[in-house]
């Protein structure tokens, strides 16, 4: 009898934990280009292909960032605005891609090379995080 209350006090908690997965940002991959990059020179374009199953992705209010871009390296962010993607209080399925620009990346070691990614995280309105994915390799070099 312990055992049944015990998955039956359970089982509701795991399905609710399931369900608000369901509205969560979705990354479905980050590819950066140059992959060989010039330390202080090349800009990097990060393009990403996201899906937001309600549609609450992105925010016109200027101070608010819901991008992260993570260098591995040295774990510095670089935050961005998503701009409102579909009306406030529309519910719908909404897919695509977003460009981003780093205008400039260093070196960060004092070495000559080095090799890194670059990963990125969204939020949505509600606050639904997406899972951290991450870049190709990269590499950077002096010029």
């Amino acid at each position: 009898m312990r055992n049944l209350i015990k998955i039956a006090f359970f089982f509701p908690l795991f399905w609710a934990c399931e369900k608000s997965n369901e509205t969560n940002p979705i990354i479905h991959s980050v590819v950066v280009g140059p992959t060989l990059i010039k330390s202080m020179e090349d800009s990097v374009k990060i393009t990403l292909s996201y899906e937001d199953p309600d549609g609450d992705l992105g925010e016109n209010s200027p101070g608010v960032k819901n991008l992260e871009i993570i260098d591995s390296r040295n774990q510095v962010s670089y935050w961005y605005r998503i701009p409102e993607l579909s009306p406030s209080g529309s519910e719908i399925h909404i897919q695509g891609k977003l460009e981003v620009i780093i205008p400039q990346l260093v070196i960060s070691q004092g070495k000559t090379s080095e090799t890194f990614t670059l990963s990125a995280q969204i939020t949505d309105r509600a606050g639904n995080l997406s899972e951290s994915v991450s870049s190709q390799e990269l590499e950077i070099k002096e010029p």
